[in-house]
């Protein structure tokens, strides 16, 4: 099982949500299938994340955002994904 946070960050101020998945896909499989679906409104992972925070201002992931991975945390470039450190994420705890 793995632990999924997504931290929506381009637009207003950082809202997250945490999501468990049981699923063998890689870590980046799983960040372009959330892209996708966040960006269709349509999916497993999608179906998943309902209902959304309250504060959300935008559900589409894009430049900017960030999925962490268990401990692995990957933002969202203008084509595919980066890792970032740890120390450098901004999460609501």
């Amino acid at each position: 099982m793995k632990k999924v946070t997504i931290t929506w960050k381009a637009f207003g101020n950082p809202t997250h949500a945490v999501l468990m998945l049981e699923d063998e896909m890689s870590d980046l499989k799983i960040c372009d299938r959330l892209f996708h679906e966040t960006n269709v409104y349509f999916g497993r992972i999608w179906d998943a994340l309902q209902p959304l925070p309250e504060n959300r201002t935008h559900t589409a992931l894009s430049v900017g955002d960030e999925v962490a991975i268990d401990d692995v945390i990957y933002r969202c470039e203008p084509a595919g994904w980066s890792v970032v450190s740890a120390e450098f994420i901004e999460l609501e705890r």
